[in-house]
């Protein structure tokens, strides 16, 4: 076969390995030229996880403000604004790492050994663990539509999983930085990682970031970096707010 990489294709060969302790399912692709490991992953390790998030927010789910509000005061979210999600191209480890995203820079990251997040006392939107689990399950699956529309292989955008910081700040802000090429989230008001759309936005910075290095370095082009991050959430999320609304 042809293996792409970075601008060019090398021959090489694809194969099949299993492993009995620890378990694995291994493909491996080998140059064929000089016979170094161009790639290897574990198909096992590829795991899939129930969550109940928002998708993409309690506002559009619920149609309105109206259960989220009594007597003009914030209330719990219902069960009702939560969707149930898979949480898909997982690691084998605990964390919620993958090969799109990972949360590394989170402290006091997410451990679970069910490998579940269903809504309950233990799992909610008032948890810590919370907007980690959204800011994975959206970033992933939004990666994943870029793919699907050919922004895959050589002509990938992320070469690498995405690192996010999903509790970053207190203050009432989410940003991209283009020094460490990672998301981070705020806790300020609402937390930034309850709402869908601004992941999304966020993610939108970094990708132009990974298109053109540098993107933004005047008032008008910083200007289209935010229309374009706002434009990149509000039509991916287009099929649900007017299927809901």
């Amino acid at each position: 076969m042809w293996f792409p990489l970075k601008s060019k294709l090398r021959p090489a060969y694809r194969v099949r390995l299993q492993n009995l302790k620890p378990r694995g399912d291994w493909l491996v692709f080998v140059d064929g030229a000089t016979g170094m490991i161009l790639r290897k992953y574990d198909n096992l390790s590829q795991r899939t996880v129930v969550a109940d998030l928002f998708d993409p927010n309690p506002v559009v789910t619920l149609r309105g403000t109206k259960l989220l509000l009594l007597d003009g005061e914030a209330q719990a979210v219902p069960q009702a604004a939560y969707t149930r999600v898979k949480l898909r191209d997982l690691n084998s480890g605990p964390f919620l790492d993958g090969r799109r995203v990972n949360t590394s820079l989170t402290r006091r990251r997410v451990r679970r050994t069910n490998r579940t997040f269903i809504f309950g006392d233990d799992f909610n939107s008032d948890r810590p663990a919370f907007e980690e689990v959204m800011a994975y399950y959206h970033i992933n699956e939004a990666i994943a539509y870029l793919e699907s529309l050919g922004y895959r292989g050589r002509r990938a955008i992320f070469t690498e999983p995405l690192p996010v910081d999903a509790n970053g700040t207190q203050e009432d802000n989410a940003w991209y930085s283009p020094h460490e090429r990672s998301l981070t989230f705020g806790l300020g008001g609402i937390d930034e990682a309850e709402d869908a759309e601004i992941i999304l936005h966020e993610l939108g910075h970094a990708i132009q970031d990974a298109i053109c290095p540098g993107f933004g370095q005047s008032p008008q082009a910083s200007a289209m970096g935010e229309g374009f991050g706002d434009y990149f959430a509000v039509s991916y999320f287009a099929e649900k707010r007017f299927t809901v609304c």
